[in-house]
């Protein structure tokens, strides 16, 4: 009987291979490398019947007596060796106990609808790389990333890039305070030692006098206009009105002597404005309900009550007189003209200590008081009171004062010093 007991070279380990669907080389590896699709089918490949000489030979060895088997490693299935499935002759076949070399060889060494030997064996058969390729592949660690990805895809990737960026961005933060507490440390160091003041302490109010100016001096201050050309323009715009007027309204038009120049304060806009804004206070003359005032347009059939006008020092000279040898202004009644000396206007009074604003209304209600009425000069009424608007504050808010400038006015040597006020009814 032509059979062989023991599998004698590479091809019957092929063909014992490929009946239980594992590629076996020379030194017991395998591969899981099934043909085609890598399902036996029932003893076919490809549609042509499957020459199964493998489980002949091995048929023929245990009739024998020889149930020798090869050594196998662990199947993949979790059995020593693989089963051969099929415990009978594939269907349709007869045992082939007599199969010839011959037989189970064609032409070109290989088994019929087979690869050749070759060619198998460089497809099929992995090499040493190939072996620890595969066994990286079957690692845990492997499949465990493997996992990880198929199940949270692109977040994969996302979740280490965000702790990287997270764990850089929490070092950047803590760096930058270290260095601003390192900053802070160094400029309180410098701020230390340049805490210490070197120069010269400014003066104490409270042991510096006031300084003391003849009231026929002007305080320094920004240029006026000495001479005018006597005629002069309207300014503002009319409108302005205020007050009840139970018994006198006084209608009114704001005028600038020619060749005065006002661009230095504003304009002839300005002066206008502070007119109005002073006559229509509350705390001005208005409060009496006996007044009222309305600045008006001048036509042939309506003339003003007052004309309040900016004059230049020389003409202000001619309209006030000259008894009382300073700047001051006035109320002439030719004309019911208020004059507002410039240089007063520019420079203000010693006695109002650099607060030009309210110096321009307190000369604007005292003039314009005049006119309404007030002709005499009021003294002050109290120590440390408001002065009244009457009384002469351009020149001093001392009674006694006031008495050496002109003993035949109203006031008294008593020695009562009031505080600068514009207003004719503060308290409003």
């Amino acid at each position: 009987m032509n059979t062989r007991n023991q599998f004698d070279d590479d091809a019957d380990y092929d063909h014992y291979d490929d009946y239980t669907g594992y590629e076996y080389d020379q030194y017991g590896n395998y591969d899981d490398n099934r043909y085609g699709d890598g399902h036996y089918n029932n003893g076919h490949y490809g549609g042509e019947q499957y020459e199964d000489r493998a489980y002949v030979a091995t048929q023929a060895r245990r009739d024998n007596g020889d149930d020798r088997t090869r050594p196998r490693q662990q199947g993949r299935h979790g059995q020593s060796g693989v089963a051969n499935p099929m415990n009978h002759a594939a269907p349709g076949r007869s045992s082939r106990r007599g199969a010839t070399t011959s037989e189970r060889s064609s032409s070109n060494g290989a088994a019929p609808g087979r690869m050749p030997r070759g060619q198998r064996a460089n497809n099929s058969r992995p090499n040493s790389a190939g072996t620890l390729g595969q066994r990286l592949k079957n690692s845990s660690i492997i499949q465990v990333i493997k996992k990880f990805v198929s199940a949270y895809g692109w977040r994969a990737y996302a979740i280490p890039l965000l702790t990287i960026v997270t764990a850089w961005v929490l070092i950047d933060v803590a760096s930058s305070s270290s260095s601003q507490e390192q900053l802070d440390t160094v400029g309180r160091a410098v701020a230390t030692q340049t805490a210490k003041p070197t120069g010269k302490e400014g003066p104490d109010p409270a042991k510096t006098p006031f300084p003391k100016l003849p009231p026929t001096e002007l305080p320094a201050g920004g240029n006026f206009t000495l001479t005018g050309d006597g005629t002069y323009r309207v300014v503002g715009t009319p409108g302005a009105q205020s007050g009840e007027g139970k018994k006198k309204t006084f209608k009114y038009v704001i005028e600038v002597e020619n060749g005065v120049d006002t661009a230095a304060y504003g304009g002839d806009d300005a002066f206008a404005t502070m007119v109005d804004a002073t006559l229509t206070n509350v705390k001005g003359w208005t409060h009496d309900k006996d007044f009222r005032f309305e600045h008006i347009s001048e036509t042939s059939d309506l003339k003003p009550d007052l004309r309040i006008q900016l004059t230049s020092v020389e003409t202000t000279h001619k309209n006030c007189g000259t008894d009382i040898a300073m700047e001051t202004s006035c109320f002439s009644s030719e004309g019911n003209r208020v004059v507002i000396n410039e240089s007063r206007w520019v420079r203000g009074a010693t006695t109002f200590q650099g607060d030009l604003g309210s110096y321009r209304q307190y000369l604007l209600n005292h003039e314009v008081g005049h006119g309404i009425g007030y002709a005499n000069h009021e003294p002050c009424g109290g120590q440390g009171k408001p002065a009244p608007i009457m009384m002469q504050q351009t020149l001093s808010v001392s009674n006694t004062e006031l008495y050496k400038i002109d003993s035949q006015e109203v006031y008294k040597d008593d020695g009562l010093v009031c505080v600068t006020n514009p207003w004719p009814y503060p308290q409003q």
